[in-house]
């Protein structure tokens, strides 16, 4: 499955919210073109804005993944946990 697919799953699904969902698209937007060599697409604060924001919100994910499953609450097991 390709990254913009599962991202666009993940928060069909609730995994995460569509406000969440729209960084992850210029993440992967500004990832591509990091992996392609078009660094003319992007400025060095972009990829450092991406950087913190990936840091925040993988530790969202994680801290709602922990709550919930401390809390015994069987929704937030069923829930994928986010890998990055």
């Amino acid at each position: 499955m390709k990254a913009a697919s599962m991202n666009d799953e993940l928060a069909k699904m609730g995994a995460y919210t569509k406000l969440d969902q729209k960084p992850v698209t210029a993440w992967l937007g500004l990832r591509n073109s990091a992996a392609h060599g078009r660094y003319d697409e992007y400025r060095a604060e972009q990829a450092g804005a991406m950087l913190a924001g990936v840091r925040d919100f993988a530790s969202r994910a994680g801290d709602a993944t922990q709550q919930g499953a401390a809390a015994g609450d069987a929704a937030a097991e069923r829930q994928p946990v986010l890998r990055f």
